[in-house]
């Protein structure tokens, strides 16, 4: 009885060390999940340049073409050779909207 014990303690401590091995594989390869960055785009949607002037090279410039001089927010993967892999768009408001309360402190005089 103590070999089967034997034998099921060093399969689960084996099991342990596979699951702990591609889990390091999966944390030093690319992201699972989709990152988010602003910018604008420019030179034809081959790049995305941030608000504070950081650029990236665009590996599907074809999704951001039609995008050319426009603020942006786009979903993204590094794909190989350090460029992103654009997944998804959304335009961003040139300028931002004010609004007023006539409940504060400016309007009590």
């Amino acid at each position: 009885m103590m070999k089967l014990g034997h034998v099921v303690f060093v399969a689960m401590v084996s099991l342990l060390l596979l699951l702990g091995a591609a889990a390091q594989e999966t944390k030093n390869g690319p992201s699972p999940r989709p990152a988010v960055i602003s910018g604008r785009v420019i030179d034809q949607g081959r790049i995305l340049v941030g608000q504070n002037r950081d650029w990236w090279s665009v590996g599907n410039p074809e999704l951001l073409k039609t995008h050319e001089g426009e603020l942006v927010t786009v979903q993204y993967r590094v794909a190989e050779g350090g460029k992103i892999q654009v997944l998804s768009l959304r335009k961003m408001r040139e300028e931002p909207r004010y609004s007023s309360n006539y409940g504060d402190a400016a309007f009590r005089r």
